[in-house]
């Protein structure tokens, strides 16, 4: 009988086309036998007895006998049934078929014979030891995703191992000479007097840069209080070697001798008042007050501060060529001699009081007259 053709087209389509199409199927039917011999002027030989024999795989290759309609039918029976076996063997996973679509068989191949070369070669024949452990070691290694992808895309240029051949490096100078603060190319070094306050670490208010702990270490934030016991200083150390630690009320209190020394004493001093002393006379920082030109009628306050028993005043006036009048407060007492009212032209006059604290009086108990 005539072959029957089956062609295999497996296409480029991300989803698999595996169309098994017959294109052909023909089958030469001679529905007659041969002819008898035709006598000379009878009429035609009965027909030849023609095969009706079933289709058998074992016999019908080599069956040379002219195949009947059952014997061709019965061979595409077996054809349809095999197609419809083969059903679940032709769907892929979309993965598989996008991979199957990008092979393109463009000659006649024998797909058993494919089979066998794919199961052999699953022992990786034809490479070496090593490039079969390549192979095997990268299976996990041949799958991106889409920003890897994206990043091996935008790589370019070329690297041999010197990023300088590189065009993505080949504006980097290696082990560059560092400036500023910290200079070197390989180790860095910070330059002397670098480290400024404003660099250095912030401090707790009232502190100071110490170490207080045991050892050799880091610098510490060190308060006042441990400052000042630290430091263990003595009268010596500031300067007061001759200081005893008494109280001042200690000190008033204590008796003193004197012995050549001199007092020196607390002056006040203005050249005129516009109408009273105000609190310039004040005995707690005056021991004389002087006026050494007034030039108006002048009242003498009570003098402020605390005078103590005894405390000594003395009081020097002069006008400015001109005589003015003076008065006093209550506090001022005369004793035999009389408070001056006015003053001489261009004269001076020396007044001395003492402090009275039982009677809180300022007592003249001397004048003297230029």
């Amino acid at each position: 009988m005539a072959d029957a053709t089956i062609n295999v087209t497996i296409t480029q389509d991300p989803q698999i086309l595996a169309t098994i199409t017959q294109t052909s199927i023909e089958a030469t039917i001679d529905k007659a036998g041969p002819s008898g011999a035709t006598g000379a002027t009878g009429a035609p030989g009965p027909a030849g007895a023609a095969s009706d024999t079933a289709y058998d795989a074992s016999t019908w290759n080599a069956n040379t006998d002219a195949p009947t309609k059952n014997a061709v039918r019965d061979k595409i029976e077996t054809m349809d049934t095999a197609i419809v076996l083969n059903t679940s063997k032709v769907t892929y996973p979309s993965a598989d078929s996008t991979k199957v679509g990008h092979i393109t068989v463009t000659q006649a191949v024998n797909l058993d014979t494919i089979e066998s070369d794919t199961v052999t070669n699953n022992a990786k024949t034809g490479i070496t030891a090593g490039q079969a452990s390549d192979i095997t070691t990268n299976n996990a290694k041949i799958s991106f995703d889409s920003t890897s992808s994206t990043r091996l895309a935008n790589t370019s240029g070329t690297n041999t191992g010197d990023n300088a051949t590189n065009t993505q490096y080949s504006g980097l100078v290696t082990n560059a000479n560092h400036t500023g603060d910290a200079t070197g190319s390989t180790a860095l070094t910070i330059a002397a007097n670098a480290v400024t306050n404003a660099k250095a670490a912030q401090m707790a208010t009232k502190t100071y840069k110490g170490r207080t702990s045991a050892l050799t270490g880091d610098s510490e934030d060190v308060a006042v209080a441990t400052l000042k016991t630290d430091l263990v200083l003595v009268k010596a150390d500031v300067g007061l070697s001759n200081v005893d630690n008494t109280s001042n009320a200690t000190e008033r209190a204590a008796t003193a001798t004197l012995s050549g020394k001199r007092m020196d004493q607390r002056i006040t001093s203005a050249a005129s008042y516009t109408t009273n002393t105000g609190s310039s006379l004040d005995v707690s920082t005056t021991d004389l007050f002087v006026i050494t030109a007034q030039a108006g009628a002048l009242l003498f306050n009570s003098p402020g501060g605390t005078p103590l028993q005894g405390q000594r005043l003395i009081i020097r006036i002069k006008d400015d060529g001109t005589a003015r009048a003076l008065t006093w407060n209550a506090v001022f007492r005369a004793l035999g001699t009389p408070l001056p009212s006015i003053t001489i032209i261009s004269k001076t006059l020396y007044l001395g009081f003492m402090y009275n604290s039982t009677d809180t009086t300022f007592d003249l108990i001397a004048s003297a007259q230029q």
